[in-house]
């Protein structure tokens, strides 16, 4: 089990999202490229694994959509981005999938502009 010091891991609530910031991360935020991507219904379990991830790969800052936000993701619940610099972590990510959480790898910022979506995204739509 990954032990999460509360002292290191900051949780804002701004505008539509949830932001969970590392206080630890040693990158400049300006190296970030893109994102993984989490799905679940539950959204007290990807805030959990948001923690985890974050202290146990030294990663900056991930998301996920307040309670306010309407649901975007038709079909898959809430997502949760986890922001990194490179597609380092796919391999290992891929692991904390569990019946109720869906890991769908990595998408880079040049793809999210681009508005390209995964196809189960499009399927559900």
């Amino acid at each position: 089990m990954i032990h999460i010091d509360k002292n290191d891991i900051e949780v804002i609530t701004r505008y539509d999202w949830i932001w969970i910031k590392n206080k630890n991360y040693l990158e400049s935020r300006d190296n970030i490229k893109g994102k993984y991507l989490f799905f679940s219904d539950d959204k007290k379990e990807l805030l959990y694994l948001a923690k985890v991830i974050l202290s146990k790969y030294r990663l900056a800052i991930a998301k996920i959509p307040s309670s306010n936000t309407p649901n975007k993701n038709k079909g898959f619940g809430y997502v949760l981005c986890i922001y990194d610099s490179k597609n380092r972590y796919c391999n290992e990510l891929k692991f904390l999938a569990t019946n109720s959480i869906a890991f769908r790898y990595w998408k880079s910022d040049a793809d999210t502009r681009a508005k390209k979506y995964s196809k189960q995204y499009i399927n559900n739509k």
